[in-house]
């Protein structure tokens, strides 16, 4: 800046300040020697005289040494004034200083304490001082006239009222060195500058004042420890701030006007600077080395920005600057959330501090280019795009912080990724990312977000915790992928899974889904998973795939211990038998086997008796403990029930669906574990071509299996277990295991063609002893009646399967007499309607055999509806005829001990043909009425599908025949003779002639008839009340006659009334 009184004293300088010396030169006093150029002042009488007189001859090459003790102290006039090359030296303890109340001085610059020209040097030790105590506002304590100068302070530099340093050049440069131990103080400017000099200035101790330059190119080096008390303003020319040091050091930019006109900042050395601010007038930046932090809001910064190979620059997003060449390191210091939408480019790094998370959204188009990598120590780093971690080149290092995914995308496979010691996690949020690379290192990879990583190379790391979504390990071209070789632990609702290898145990409580068990491998094929270690299960093994396909396996090196687990597979419901017809998911495991584990099949397929060991679902190499697997849902296709069973040839350790019922023997003593091995996984079965059909429809493709007849020959008490029991081989004549629906299907058809005769009935029980009442009553033209009747049927087909059958009907008529004759006999005919529900409880005896089952396999419950007529002739010596005919719609509602429902329609017809004729007993009242009857029914139930097979439909014709007699006394009349009762007593055979037809469930066939020949007795009677009413009841007993068993109750109660 230009100063009013300098500017006039430099005016007057030629006709005043030189006249005094020309006049009277000053000598040197007695503590100040000169000889020749050389002037040393040593300690003593203080010197009082100016040493030299500026620009005169003689003044040039002088050196100057202040001693220690020395003084110079002049009052209104300079204390040393030299021309060029000046040597200056003020030594610790020497002080050089002056008291200017006026404008004096060789150089008409003001009254100056040193002052020179060119090319000199001002040295102050420390101790040293130089000293402007006057009043004077233009008397620096040092004043350079020109060029090339060099200041060094070690001291103090002091001026009272005036700048400490003032430079007057107009071109050139002069440097200050102002070392740790040097002061420079001032009021107001503690270095100033008149014209565009140059300045060079070094601070490593305190300044106390501004630091004002002028237009010269200047250039400023702040080191750490130094201070500056004051404004910084570069001026106009090309400045540059150069911030150096090895310790730590706070340049407080926050305050407007505090730092100004510098063009360049440049950080070197390798102590840190923490820049308070933003960067003010700054065009170019550059960290060289060491570190800068930057605190302010520089995100509006438009110049150049570059971080050198060995500086770091660290700051919050929000601090830096949209560009930054990065050929060192950028530290994001991220404590809170912030975004940096930046470019990032050169050869250098970046890492992520702090626990906030970084946004890093590159608005460039191809994002960043920086080729140094990324390390994540601390919080969360966020992208939507591979490149803004820069250069595909570039690896991502964890130690301790988190990569977060914003969008669904892969990293490049060129990027290294590796884990350090204090671990790294993945967060996938919602979306889905592809590691094609190997993931290296020794720390922990942890997996977070709902979701999907799959990595498919080969990993080396060390534990795995998969706490939320899915990390697959290979997809089905890359099953060679692995995973770290510690404990993979799989947190409750996260899943594991994939096509490849993890190196060490797995602890899972969530889900472990092979291959295409996997939702987002579901249109791959099936394949293999292998765990290296062993296997905890707390949770869920899925090796069904959802398109119902089989072949994927699960190989465990190690031991599996199940806590309350599940394990889930597809499985083609055949024979099995040879590995060839094995199409199933299998669990393979090389050591041994514990705990307590569900297996839950998904059926396919039409479902045959099993041969030889059945379906293997899970092998195990070493021992497996009873129990450890079994099943809690049953498992059905066509007309089997699957079980699971312990043990086949040579394998007792194993585990196989079977189609039997078998009885659990002893378990057998433990035999020494198999040392199980450690890498070699199993192969898969080979998937069958056939594509398999959704469960509810069973495939077309699997032929299907021959029905072997429902009475065999029950299991001995040595069979394999059933459902977690022990056993070393399949027992081949154990019973087969049929589904309990089955059951009800095949002996429903036999029970509706039965209550189809029930309703039939017999003329006596139709419409009571009409014959015996017409002799009481006398012959009416018409009659209405009714009946309501039950029965208990409890019968066997075969010696498995039977039902218990409760049956109620309500039936109504309308009779008409066609003729009468008054000699006795008479003609009817009529219509009915009758309306019946039965209600039927199964059973399969042989299901005893396996302690968890129950012999009980399900109802049926039947509503029925029926149209019918009749022709009835009586003969006047009581001999009869009739005929019956029906129709009958059918609504037969299943239901199985394990839930499932079906429900059928069908129609039956039905009629019957009865004679008698009674004899009396001798000479008694008494009579017998031998009696016939042949009844026919067809009967018609329409096929369904239940949800697990198709049920064909069935036809059955039914020819029943009776023959038996009834003993009676008629008309046994009441005191008033106003009523009559005909009690009588029935005993018959009767015998099904045809064999009803079959029920055909998923190509099984099955019929379900009952004992052909049973006998019933039963009594009954008929009671007139008047001349038009009649009651009519009876009951029956019946019981099978050889074959297999019958036994049936009925019993009805019926009214009458005529006109």
């Amino acid at each position: 800046m230009s100063n009013p009184v300098r500017t006039r004293a430099i005016s007057l300088a030629p006709s005043l300040l030189l006249i005094p010396f020309l006049l009277n030169p000053i000598a040197a006093a007695a503590a100040c020697a000169v000889n020749g150029q050389y002037t040393v002042c040593s300690a003593g009488s203080p010197e009082t005289t100016t040493i030299g007189t500026g620009n005169a001859p003689g003044n040039d090459d002088r050196t100057v040494v202040v001693k220690k003790g020395a003084l110079i102290n002049t009052q209104d006039a300079s204390a040393i004034s030299l021309a060029d090359r000046a040597n200056i030296t003020v030594k610790s303890g020497g002080t050089v200083s002056n008291h200017a109340v006026e404008l004096h001085g060789f150089y008409g610059t003001g009254t100056n304490t040193i002052e020179f020209q060119n090319n000199g040097t001002l040295t102050v030790e420390a101790g040293g001082k130089v000293l402007s105590k006057g009043t004077e506002d233009i008397a620096e304590a040092v004043n350079l006239q020109g060029t090339g100068n060099v200041i060094t302070n070690s001291g103090l530099i002091q001026a009272k009222n005036a700048a400490a340093i003032w430079f007057q050049n107009t071109s050139g440069s002069n440097t200050v060195i102002n070392t740790q131990t040097g002061v420079i103080e001032a009021p107001v400017n503690a270095i100033g500058s008149s014209g565009d000099g140059a300045v060079d200035f070094t601070n490593k101790g305190k300044v106390i004042g501004n630091l004002l330059f002028s237009g010269g190119d200047d250039t400023m080096r702040i080191y750490t420890g130094s201070t500056v008390q004051g404004s910084v303003d570069g001026g106009t020319g090309n400045n540059q701030l150069i911030l150096s040091g090895a310790g730590t050091g706070t340049l407080d930019t926050s305050v407007s006007g505090y730092i100004a006109g510098f063009q360049t900042l440049i950080k070197d050395d390798t102590g840190t600077w923490t820049l308070n601010g933003i960067l003010p007038d700054v065009q170019t930046a550059e960290v060289a080395n060491g570190k800068l932090i930057l605190t302010g809001d520089n995100s509006a910064y438009a110049g150049q920005f570059t971080v050198d190979a060995p500086g770091t620059l660290e700051a919050r997003a929000q601090s830096l600057p949209s560009a930054i060449t990065d050929n060192g390191l950028v530290r994001f210091a991220q404590t809170d959330d912030g975004t940096y939408a930046g470019l990032l480019s050169g050869t250098g790094s970046i890492e992520k501090t702090g626990a906030g998370t970084l946004t890093l959204a590159p608005t460039a188009p191809g994002g960043n280019t920086y080729s140094g990598g990324t390390l994540i120590t601390q919080g969360t780093v966020n992208i939507s795009a591979d490149n803004a971690l820069g250069a595909p080149a570039g690896g991502v290092t964890f130690n301790g912080g988190t990569l977060q995914l914003g969008n669904n995308l892969d990293l490049a496979a060129t990027r290294a990724i590796t884990i350090g010691t204090d671990g790294g996690t993945i967060d996938t949020q919602q979306f889905s990312s592809t590691l094609s690379q190997a993931v290296t290192g020794s720390g922990a990879l942890t997996k977070l977000g709902s979701g999907m990583l799959t990595m498919n190379g080969a990993s080396t790391y060390g534990d795995t915790n998969v706490l939320g979504g899915t990390l697959a390990v290979g997809d089905a071209q890359h099953a060679s992928a692995t995973i770290g070789s510690g404990t993979t632990t799989v947190a409750d609702g996260a899943t594991l899974g994939g096509f490849g290898t993890v190196l060490g145990s797995v602890n899972n409580s969530g889900t472990i889904a092979v291959a295409n068990a996997l939702p987002a491998f579901s249109a791959s094929s099936t394949g293999s998973f292998l765990i290296q270690g062993n296997l905890t299960n707390n949770a869920t093994i899925n090796l069904a795939a959802a398109s119902g396909t089989t072949g994927n396996v699960l190989n465990v090196s190690g031991n599996y211990v199940g806590n309350n687990a599940k394990l889930i597979v597809n499985t083609v419901m055949n024979e099995g038998g040879t590995a060839s017809n094995q199409f199933t998911d299998k669990l393979v495991i090389g050591g041994n086997a514990s705990g307590d584990t569900t297996v839950i099949v998904k059926p396919t397929g039409l479902g045959a008796l099993t041969v030889g060991d059945g379906i293997k679902v899970v092998q195990v190499n070493g021992t497996a403990a009873s129990g450890t697997f079994h099943m809690t849902a049953p498992v059905q296709a066509g007309a089997y029930e699957y079980l699971l069973y312990q043990g086949g040839t040579g394998r007792p350790s194993d585990f196989y669906l079977r189609s039997s019922l078998e009885n659990p023997p002893v378990t057998p003593p433990v035999t020494p574990p198999v040392t199980p091995p450690v890498t070699t996984p199993v192969t898969p079965p080979v998937t069958p071509p056939v594509t398999t059909p959704p469960v509810t429809t069973p495939p077309v493709t699997t032929p299907p299996a021959t029905t072997p007849p429902v009475t065999t020959t029950p299991a001995s008490p040595n069979d394999a277990a059933v459902i977690g029991g022990t056993g070393t081989t399949p027992t081949p004549s154990a019973p087969i295991a049929y589904r309990p629906a089955v059951i009800g299907y095949a002996l429903t058809p036999s029970l509706n063609i039965d209550y189809g005769f029930a309703i039939l009935s017999r003329l006596h029980e139709r419409v009571g002893d009409i014959a015996n009442l017409e002799k009481a009553q006398g012959t009416h033209d018409n009659g209405v009646w009714g009946r309501i009747g039950g029965q208990n049927l409890d019968a066997n087909s075969g010696d498995r399967f039977s039902a218990d059958e409760r049956t109620f009907f309500a039936q109504f008529g309308k009779d008409w007499t066609l003729a009468s004759n008054p000699a006795g006999g008479s003609t009817h005919a009529g219509v009915t309607l009758t309306i019946g529900s039965t209600s039927a409880t199964f059973e399969d005896s042989a299901r005893s055999l396996n302690p968890t089952l129950g012999t009980g396999t399900g109802s049926v419950e039947t509503q029925a509806q029926s149209l019918g007529g009749y022709w009835t002739k009586y003969l006047k010596d009581g001999s009869y005829f009739d005929a019956v005919a029906q129709l009958t719609h059918y609504r037969n509602k299943y239901g199985d001990v394990y839930g499932g429902g079906a429900s059928q329609n069908g129609y039956g017809t039905g009629l019957s043909g009865e004679v008698g004729k009674p004899f009396l007993i001798g000479s008694t009242t008494i009579a017998i009425e031998p009696q016939a009857q042949l009844m026919y029914q067809y009967l018609h139930l329409n096929g369904f599908n239940d949800g697990i097979s198709p049920v064909g439909s069935t036809s059955s014709n039914a020819l029943r025949g009776r023959a038996g007699f009834r003993i009676f006394k008629a008309n046994l009349s009441n005191d008033t003779k106003t009523g009559a009762l005909t009690p009588y007593f029935t005993a018959d055979v009767l015998r099904d002639f045809l064999t009803p037809g079959n029920t055909t469930v998923d190509g099984s066939t099955f019929n379900g008839a009952f004992s052909k020949t049973w006998y019933e007795l039963g009594v009954g009677l008929t009671t007139s009340m008047g001349k038009s009413s009649e009651m009519y009841a009876n009951v029956k007993y019946s019981r099978n006659i050889g074959g297999d068993y019958r036994r049936g109750v009925f019993g009805q109660v019926g009214y009458k009334f005529s006109w």
